[in-house]
């Protein structure tokens, strides 16, 4: 379980620069998800397939960061831990519960 409410760092590259913060997940903290939402170009939206319990709830927080309209056009990946634990979801299951093919855009012709 995390005990900070985030961390950040700069990683050492010449270009591009890369700044991460971790946010944490709890969802005390959750509210001040927003805070860190100005200039931001990525997310990476980290899963417990584990958590099997917690999906409907993590699917809904999905959905909201990814209608925010300080994120719009802001690429977000999804990646699963934990998911060498026995009882963890499927890629295939956590595609269907956390619905994120409501998030690939349509192909244009």
């Amino acid at each position: 379980m995390q005990k900070y409410a985030h961390t950040g760092a700069p990683l050492p590259h010449r270009h591009p620069y890369l700044h991460m913060q971790d946010v944490g997940g709890e969802e005390k903290l959750r509210p001040y998800w927003r805070h860190y939402y100005t200039g931001t170009q990525g997310i990476l939206f980290v899963v417990d397939a584990t958590a099997r319990d917690a999906l409907e709830s993590v699917a809904l927080e999905l959905q909201a960061v990814a209608k925010d309209e300080q994120l719009q056009g802001v690429a977000i990946v999804v990646c699963a831990n934990k998911t060498d634990l026995p009882g963890a979801a499927s890629a295939e299951e956590l595609k269907v519960m956390l619905d994120l093919e409501a998030y690939v855009p349509p192909p244009q012709v």
